[in-house]
């Protein structure tokens, strides 16, 4: 028998009883954790929900370059359950991979929806 600490019992029981949810339950506070965690951007302006297509719009202020040629940029963005649309700047190596690791993480990913293998 293997026995677990109590923070790995604890995260153990919340995998167990992962569901999937529709994006558009997101909170504001996740979508801006979201991407000024992976993105870097400075600052979320507008969070739009489209319930019946199952997406988020999402408008943002970043900078690009570096202190001596800082230029500022608005763009706007969809987000789906597993992917988005590029923003105008060039994303790291692995920011799409750390959003779909959030998305199946907090249980919006449609990897979660009618999954027979999830308890």
């Amino acid at each position: 028998m293997v026995l677990l600490g109590k923070n790995k019992l604890e995260m153990w029981k919340r995998s167990k009883s992962m569901k999937y949810k529709p994006i558009t339950e997101m909170t504001d506070e996740e979508i801006e954790f979201l991407w000024k965690d992976i993105f870097n951007v400075n600052k979320i302006t507008r969070i739009e929900r489209k319930i019946n297509d199952n997406e988020i719009e999402v408008s943002f202020e970043t900078s690009w370059g570096n202190d001596d040629d800082k230029i500022e940029v608005e763009d706007t963005v969809i987000m789906y359950s597993d992917d988005f649309e590029e923003p105008d700047f060039q994303l790291a190596e692995n920011d799409k991979i750390e959003y779909r690791q959030y998305m199946i993480a907090k249980g919006y990913s449609m990897y979660w929806k009618d999954n027979k293998y999830a308890e």
